[in-house]
Formats: C-alpha cells, sequence, structure tokens
C-alpha cells in the first residue's frame, strides 16, 4: 500500500490517529494491536526526531529515504511526502559526488561499515531549488533484522562557515598591514643608518676642511 494511499484510510478511519501515523504509515501499517510497546517507541522516537534541530533522515537499501523530519524538510525544501520512498542521492547529494557516494552505499549494506560511519565530516549538500551549501553531517549504522539501516544528522553550517570566512579575511587584511608597518619599520630604519652615515661623512669632510 502507498503511503498516501494508507493516510487517506487512516483520516476515513473512525479510530484515532497519531501524527507518526500520517507521517510515516510505512513504519507501522504492518504492526498488529499487541505490537503496543513497539508502536509507543516509535511514536517516542518520531516525537523527539520531529522536535530535534538537527535533519534526521533514515536510509535503507539500496538508497531509499524512510524517515524524514521537520527539519530536514526546513533544510532541504523537500516535504515528508516528496522524500520518504525516494532515493536519498538524488535528492540532497551534488551530482559530481555521487559516483563516490553509490559506491560507498554498496560496501556499507554489505558490511554496515563505510567511510563516513561514525564521523563528523563536513560536506556539501544540495537543496530543492538546486543551490549548494555546507553540511556537518554524522552517520550510524543499525541492523535490523539482519538488514543495514542508515541515520543521517545533518547540521547546516552555513553561519559558521560565513563567520569563519569573515574572520579569516580580517585576518588576512591584519597581516598584511603587520607586514606593511614591519616594512616600513625597516626602511625607517635603514633612512636612520643612510642618515647618520650621511652625518658622519659631512662631519670628516668638515674636519678635514678645518684643518687644510
Amino acid at each position: 500500500m502507498q503511503d498516501n494511499d494508507r493516510i487517506e484510510e487512516l483520516k476515513k478511519s473512525e479510530k484515532p490517529f497519531s501524527e507518526s501515523e500520517l507521517r510515516y504509515p510505512h513504519l507501522i501499517e504492518n504492526m498488529s494491536d499487541a505490537d503496543t510497546v513497539l508502536r509507543e517507541t516509535i511514536e517516542q522516537y518520531n516525537a523527539l526526531t520531529e522536535l530535534a534541530a538537527d535533519a534526521i533522515i533514515c536510509l535503507k537499501s539500496p538508497d531509499t529515504v524512510y524517515m524524514w523530519n521537520r527539519k530536514a524538510e526546513d533544510m532541504f525544501g523537500y516535504s515528508a511526502d516528496e522524500a520518504i520512498s525516494k532515493p536519498l542521492h538524488e535528492l540532497i547529494v551534488p551530482e559530481i559526488y555521487r559516483e563516490k557516494a553509490y559506491a560507498g552505499l554498496i560496501e556499507f549494506y554489505q558490511t554496515g561499515r563505510g567511510a563516513v560511519v561514525g564521523k563528523t565530516l563536513e560536506l556539501t549538500a544540495l537543496r530543492k531549488d538546486g543551490t549548494e551549501f555546507p553540511i556537518e553531517l554524522s552517520v550510524s549504522a543499525m541492523n535490523i533484522r539482519g538488514e543495514w539501516h542508515a541515520t543521517g544528522i545533518i547540521r547546516d553550517i552555513s553561519e559558521r562557515k560565513r563567520l569563519e570566512n569573515e574572520l579569516r579575511d580580517k585576518l588576512d587584511e591584519i597581516e598584511r598591514f603587520n607586514k606593511l608597518m614591519v616594512g616600513r619599520e625597516i626602511k625607517m630604519g635603514e633612512m636612520k643608518q643612510e642618515m647618520q652615515a650621511l652625518k658622519e661623512r659631512i662631519t670628516e669632510l668638515e674636519g678635514r676642511g678645518g684643518t687644510a
């Protein structure tokens, strides 16, 4: 059953339905009423992800999004409906990096390991409108029923990078000014030495003139 069909079914039913059932029906549609504890756990987890300040995205083989929180919607411009069940790398990875990323996915789904797993990396991501921006990415691996899944936590670091660039430009400006001032001091020192040498030469010549 497609997610949209599931949502419509829930809306038409008389039983109460939750925010998670509307946003992530694929996670709970096969649960029986006996799965109360698991259902509640998913509800709590989803509530936390929806309040998170970072984008949280869950991924399964081959490259399929199955969780996309509200911050991910704000950050990338895709709604959960637009992103869920779609290939993640086609949505948010710049094309120039995709071939390498796909190769990493093959290893990850076989072993649960990869170049980005368990690390915090600075990368470039792609918004729906085509603009690229800097992100900080942390990826963790989960083995669910023998299959590897990935959870990515993504932070937009555009503002931090802007400030870093401003500070770097300011530092460069200070260093240039310092070099200029040092150069002037050296030049002044050389001029003082030349003046002193001229004074000594004049004194020497005057002395010679007085004894002539």
